[in-house]
């Protein structure tokens, strides 16, 4: 930091100390477009460049960024306030992703420069756009393709350019309310931004707001409010088509104890086997949408220091508080608190010591049974009711090990629901100079510096450390049963009793909660100076012009876990810290040749030095040609790259769970291959293919195996190749006419990516120098030979390949001009994209994904605008399609539901229609300068598509796809806005 301030004093005071130049008032003013550094007369680019005005905005009622830019076909919310309500470090965030190649490769600048990043380092790179106060932008200018030669890393995919008001004057006051009209999402939101000229030299703007969204829950939808899979006839009446059931979890309020029938019929209240219906509907306590409480402030001032010389500022900030909640915690004692999630032979567990109970014979006879943990035996239980002892023991078990995973379940209602509480803070400060030398060069510096603040606090876990030892109980003297260790009495252990409804005391909830918190500190800081102007080299079609300049950043990263997520003590999956910096020195060019009147090329390079790959170089190339008066032709090529980030690096190792392809399972110990002799050669494999004559997995040994997903300090950068070509037609036979048709190609190579669990094993076992430990990745038991864990480092994975068309028509018309009876301006815009490949591809498989058609890469898209202005009134109506879609292109694979349906697949459920939203807004300018409007969203109270559980775009909690579908339905807003 000491070093860049320095530099930044150093170039401040060079700058303030220039000599006066005489400026003439009649010159052009020209604005610095998206996509260069030179300076233009017009928004002209020879990308694709998409426009989003200011009074888009206020015309559709948007308060928070991320709804109207997320509404664009460029763009995709993969993460929002509906699908982050079970991702702890990001819950509540709202983020863009251009052309869906992921968050991380879209770049989103503030007037041409970086925003810090709003998420904790460990889940990932991207802006929050929740940080952005609506009324302080001019306009959003949207650049598809690959642009890292203008900006630096991240800019793939393109760049997203918020670009705030200079020039504001007066008061402007904004009010809004709106809700939905099913209930919940009640919004208000109020802002009032002041500027104004002070001194001879001088103007500035400030502006604060708060925003109030209350969300919704699971339970104020229908569609979303009971937990939903596809059955079929196997489940219910003989010829009954596949259709959306309600699927509750077997983890209810009283309990469960699956599978000891011989039936898999499991005990429920009663404990008998006739309960069938308190089955849990999880979706009656989940978030559908997070609350979001926002506070923002930001000013923007401006000082001529002389005739020559401007200084500059700007200042954001913002406070943004959600509130995540879901279902409370599914304990289940063998799984958990046993520790014994694998099998009954497990290994020792090296932190928590012995967790599971040992059968020495391997002869299902536990009577003889060692190492067994606290509160398993069923007969001497004290605190299991009679009837269900009786029940367990007349089915020959008598310890709780025997039942199995997800067999001893319990929902923890005492506890209350989950949640997260985050608070982001983010705070951003740029200031600069610019100063105009003679010549009529400009020199640009500025000094940037990002920090986000998160503090977050878990709710609703339990400590399973505890647990353990609240099972473990005695009878005290008075005939009461007690924890039988003293030393956990003494700090507070009452006994844990998970046996039937409402079992759990107040005093053991006090002993057993275990409240998480999570802290992350996100920090950028940069310095970067520019020359550009024009030179005396004239060409053709006038001089050259160029940019240069250097830019020095630096990215920081830290975020930890509280002490018991990172032990593995809490119900929740373990967690690591992160913490992490690299920096990079770059030094960028760029040319304008205008070879001819009518063709101009651009040239743009940058090379950077990085702390953590190294040295790296990108460059592009485009041409602006106009072909003749009514049609130009733009086209750009580009090799782009993104160097690893901090989470890319350094994230911490985080727990996940789930089925990976053992390649040992179902081994033929005959054979003679690669995988069979590696296998075989681990001991305790071979000693059971010796003992059952194979090596196969039970369901529970394959559907349990843990690990880590983690950064890798090795990871490389990511390269990308970009070619966007495109022609702008505007016919002068009509007025305000124009049409921009361009097709783009982005090929994203060595991507980063965590490595499916399964190609890791596939990889290990594959080679002739075996190392049974897969370089650490893997750990077997070394008693039964299953896979115990697997863990996942980023790493330079998959090929991304995408291609498509944009379309935009935009046209405007005064209707006199047309029918003279007619009055008022009628304008129209349009933005389409027709999407014709978007391939993933396994670097080392070769195995290509074809997306193109799923859910959130529909083959059509587009939104539209229609807007009438008359005298004082004003009519503005948005519609917006989403063509018909698939969840799986290849019908889903054998068991990918669960097993619900009878070939595994959804069948006709996979299949989407197409959908089409309306919004609507009526302004009325009563006086000069007060205005009052309404508006509605989706007026046609459109329901979402169902994508239940088992489903590739499906979201627990949501049962649609939030980043393609309202779920809201019909809304209404008002408000009020005055300007003095």
């Amino acid at each position: 930091m000491n070093r860049i301030l320095r530099s930044f004093i150093i170039l401040l005071i060079a700058g303030t100390s220039a000599p006066v130049l005489y400026a003439e008032d009649d010159v052009i003013e020209e604005i610095v477009v998206t996509g260069t550094r030179i300076k233009r007369s017009n928004l002209e680019s020879s990308a694709p460049l998409a426009v989003i005005d200011s009074a888009d905005l206020l015309a559709t009622g948007t308060t928070n960024v991320a709804e109207y830019i997320n509404k664009m076909p460029q763009s995709v919310a993969t993460l929002n306030s509906s699908n982050t309500v079970f991702h702890s470090a990001v819950s509540g965030i709202n983020v863009t992703d251009l052309r869906l190649l992921g968050e991380d490769r879209s770049l989103v600048l503030v007037n041409g420069r970086r925003f810090v990043s709003g998420m904790a380092p460990g889940t990932g790179y991207a802006v929050d756009l929740n940080a952005f106060p609506t009324s302080t932008i001019d306009r959003i200018e949207i650049l598809s393709g690959g642009v890292s030669a203008i900006y630096g890393s991240e800019a793939i995919a393109g760049v997203v350019n918020i670009i705030t008001k200079q020039d504001f004057e007066g008061v402007s006051v904004n009010v809004q309310s709106g809700e939905t009209n099913h209930g919940g999402s009640t919004r208000n939101d109020v802002d009032v931004m002041i500027g104004g000229q002070f001194g001879d030299r001088g103007h500035g703007w400030i502006t604060f707001g708060y925003s109030d969204d209350n969300g919704l829950m699971s339970s104020d939808r229908d569609f979303s409010s009971l937990d939903l899979v596809t059955f079929d006839e196997t489940l219910f009446t003989p010829d009954t088509p596949k259709h959306w059931g309600f699927l509750g979890s077997s983890f209810g309020p009283a309990g469960s104890y699956a599978g000891v029938l011989g039936t898999g019929t499991p005990l429920r209240p009663g404990f008998d086997d006739q309960a069938n219906s308190d089955l849990y509907n999880r979706s009656s306590a989940r978030t559908l949408s997070i609350p979001t409480e926002r506070r923002f402030a930001a000013a923007n001032l401006t000082y001529d220091v002389n005739e020559r010389t401007t200084a500059w500022m700007e200042l954001n900030w913002s406070l943004v508080e959600t509130r995540s909640i879901f279902e409370p915690t599914p304990l289940d004692l063998y799984d958990v608190v046993f520790d014994a999630d694998k099998f009954a032979s497990a290994s020792p567990n090296p932190v928590n010591g012995l967790r599971f109970c040992d059968d020495p014979n391997d002869d299902g006879d536990m009577s003889d049974a060692v190492d067994c943990p606290p509160g398993h035996d069923i007969a001497s239980s004290l605190l299991m009711p009679q009837l269900l002892k009786d029940t367990l023991l007349s089915f020959g078990l008598t310890d709780l090990n025997q039942i199995g995973v997800n067999g001893t379940g319990r929902r923890l209602v005492e506890f209350g629901p989950r949640g997260f509480d985050v608070d982001r803070t983010t705070l951003r400060i740029a200031a600069g100079i610019d100063y105009e030398m003679q010549n009529g060069w400009e020199l640009s510096v500025f000094y940037n510096f990002g920090r986000t603040d998160q503090d977050q606090t878990d709710d609703g876990l339990v400590n399973v450390e505890r647990a353990l030892i609240a099972l473990d109980v005695e009878l005290a003297s008075d005939g009461s049963v007690q924890c039988r260790s003293a030393t956990a009495r003494a700090a507070g252990c009452a006994p844990y009793n998970p046996f039937g409804a409402g079992t759990i005391t107040p005093e053991a909830i006090n002993y057993l909660k275990a409240p998480g918190t999570f802290q992350a500190i996100v920090e950028q800081e940069n310095i970067a100076i520019t020359l550009t102007g024009d030179t005396s080299i004239d060409l053709p079609g006038g001089p050259l012009a160029f940019a240069v300049g250097y830019e020095y950043r630096e990215e920081y990263g830290f975020d930890t876990p509280g002490a018991l997520s990172i032990l593995g003590t809490a119900s929740a999956p373990q967690q690591g810290p992160t913490s992490g910096k690299f920096d990079v020195d770059e030094y960028f060019g760029e040319v304008r040749l205008p070879l001819l009147e009518n063709i101009e090329v651009s040239v743009a390079a940058r090379a950077g030095d990085y702390s953590t790959v190294g040295n790296i170089g990108t460059w592009m190339i485009g041409v602006d040609a106009r072909i003749i008066e009514s049609l130009r032709l733009r086209t750009t090529y580009s090799e782009s790259v993104r160097a690893p980030n901090v989470s890319d690096l350094f994230a911490g190792p985080a727990q996940t769970f789930g089925d990976i392809n053992d390649v040992c399972n179902n081994l033929d110990p005959s054979a003679n291959d690669t995988v069979t002799r590696n296998c075989l050669s681990i001991p305790a494999i071979a000693e059971r293919v010796n003992d059952t004559g194979g090596f196969v997995l039970t369901q529970v040994e394959r559907q349990t195996t843990g690990g880590f997903e983690r950064g890798d300090p090795n990871v490389l950068e990511e390269s990308a190749e970009s070619f966007t070509a495109g022609l702008i037609w505007t016919p002068g036979f009509v007025t305000g006419f124009s049409v921009a048709l361009d097709f783009y190609d982005i090929r994203v190579e060595d991507a980063i990516a965590n490595t499916p669990r399964g190609t890791i094993i596939s990889r290990c076992y594959n080679q002739a120098n075996f190392d049974p430990s897969c370089g650490g990745a893997a750990r077997r038991d070394n008693r039964s030979g299953v896979l115990l864990e697997v863990d996942s480092p980023r790493s330079n994975e998959n090929i991304f390949d995408t291609a498509g068309f944009d379309l935009e028509i935009n046209y405007g018309t005064d209707l006199n001009n047309w029918v003279d009876a007619l009055q008022g301006q009628l304008s129209f815009a349009l933005f389409l994209n027709h999407l014709t490949r978007w391939d993933e591809i396994g670097i080392v498989s070769g195995d290509i994904d074809d997306d193109v058609g799923e859910v959130t890469r529909p083959e059509n898209r587009f939104t539209g605008t229609l807007a009438y202005d008359i005298g004082t009134w004003n009519i503005f109506w948005r519609f917006r399609f989403w063509d018909d879609v698939k969840d799986s292109n290849t019908g889903h694979l054998a068991n990918e539901n669960g097993g619900f349906t009878a070939d595994g697949t959804i069948g006709e459920l996979n299949n989407l229609d197409a959908i089409t939203y309306h919004d609507l807004q009526i302004k009325w300018d009563f006086k000069d300068n007060i205005s009052v409007y309404a508006g509605w969203n989706n007026i046609l109270d459109e329901d979402p598509p169902i994508l239940g559980q088992g489903t590739q775009y499906g979201s627990d909690g949501v049962n649609t796809n939030r980043a393609a579908y309202d779920v809201y339905g019909r809304s209404i807003y008002v408000g009020l806005r005055s300007n003095f």
